[in-house]
């Protein structure tokens, strides 16, 4: 069976039978429409064996010069580089007369009827195929399909020399399924408006260097590209790869689109938190951590002499209370701590929860915050008009 993107761009009354068809090729043939608008040159595309290319559509009748302006002129552009021209195949319900047939019409397009097309339509497709050069097959999906192609300096670290590489292989195709990652979710569908408020989590696993990181920074900047009214965000785990996220994007990819942010976790979370009240002093230094720490994990405090507990074990355990967004002492008592690595009797808790109202008290100001803390405040908000949205969230190196 042939590998179906969508068939959004055509109408529902035929998807059903031309996903029939399109069944009963091989897993070599790839049915596919395009994203972005300017490359929407036919409601369907497929892309055969041996570098060979059909466009094809639905209509009620025997489509105009005008209706066909984009193939035509792209294949036009075909011409004039000394390529192939592309065959169009127009599906009609019925075949116009010879006096019915539209004249202006070049001999790339092909007329057949609907009933033809859903009895033999595996063989129309392999008769009109066009097998072009690989040359000529790059340069098509290139154009039609440029969410797949990704410039080979983008696949490596940066260099601290410069180097010219105008010899050297300059872009590579994504697989099929690195493309299919890049792009779900972003067909046009006449659910679109129900769904738009639906909220949906994705899930890319793989391997070390199976290009997660790389399908992550294509599907940012084509959703930028595809919903230029929309924002998105690509969180990454740290600076250093967030520059070198940054360069790579702006160097070899066109540059960053004005809707795309990208920041480490803490450094949105601290743009957040900013956003709502006076700026604060995030404690990331260990040294102003290990001071404010020693007020609190002192034996001056009965709750903390009352602990049977390393200092370590009674840190994490207050970083745990903001990590899991617990509100009160007594949910806290009732609190499954699974994989905790050491138990807590309801009393050991209470002493617990004592010190983490210090630590609320200590390292709730301005001239120094606890990041979880501040993150976890933001997270409990009922009024989250104050900060800012995005439409769409990208998330290197997630943790579950």
């Amino acid at each position: 069976m042939a590998n179906i993107e969508t068939l959004t761009n055509l109408d529902r009354t035929v998807r059903r039978k031309f996903k029939k068809v399109f069944e009963k090729l091989s897993d070599a043939y790839f049915v596919r429409e395009s994203i972005l608008e300017e490359a929407k040159i036919a409601p369907i595309i497929i892309e055969g064996p041996c570098n060979s290319w059909l466009f094809l559509g639905s209509h009620s009748v025997q489509p105009t010069f005008n209706a066909l302006r984009k193939h035509i002129d792209f294949n036009q552009a075909l011409i004039s580089m000394g390529f192939h021209e592309i065959k169009y195949l127009a599906i009609v319900e019925q075949a116009p007369s010879l006096f019915d047939q539209e004249n202006d019409l070049p001999n790339f397009v092909e007329t057949i009827e609907l009933n033809e097309f859903i009895d033999s339509g595996a063989d129309v497709v392999n008769r009109y195929l066009i097998e072009v050069s690989i040359m000529q097959y790059n340069w098509i999906k290139k154009t039609l399909f440029s969410e797949s192609v990704i410039h080979s300096q983008c696949t490596t670290r940066r260099k601290a020399t410069n180097r010219d590489n105008s010899s050297s292989l300059q872009e590579f195709f994504l697989d099929y399924d690195q493309e299919q990652a890049t792009k779900f979710d972003m067909f046009e569908s006449s659910s679109d408006e129900e769904l738009e408020d639906n909220f949906s989590v994705r899930l890319i696993n793989g391997v070390a260097g199976s290009g997660k990181t790389l399908i992550l920074i294509n599907r940012a900047i084509l959703f930028c590209k595809k919903y230029p009214e929309k924002n998105a965000l690509l969180i990454i785990h740290n600076k250093p790869v967030t520059s070198d996220v940054t360069y790579r994007i702006e160097k070899w990819l066109g540059g960053k689109p004005k809707n795309l942010t990208i920041q480490t976790f803490h450094a949105f979370a601290l743009g957040q938190r900013n956003r709502l009240s006076n700026r604060i002093k995030p404690l990331f230094n260990v040294k102003d951590l290990k001071l404010h720490k020693e007020k609190i994990l002192t034996d001056d405090n009965d709750s903390y002499k009352n602990l049977n507990l390393s200092d370590e074990q009674i840190w994490t355990e207050i970083e745990y209370i903001n990590d899991y967004l617990i509100e009160s002492e007594n949910d806290y008592l009732e609190y499954e701590r699974h994989g905790r690595g050491f138990a807590l009797q309801k009393p050991q808790r209470s002493d617990v929860w004592g010190l983490y109202q210090l630590t609320v008290e200590a390292m709730s100001l301005s001239t120094g915050y606890l990041p979880s803390l501040y993150i976890r405040e933001m997270c409990l908000m009922k009024d989250t008009s104050g900060l800012k949205k995005f439409d769409h969230v990208l998330i290197d190196e997630a943790q579950f």
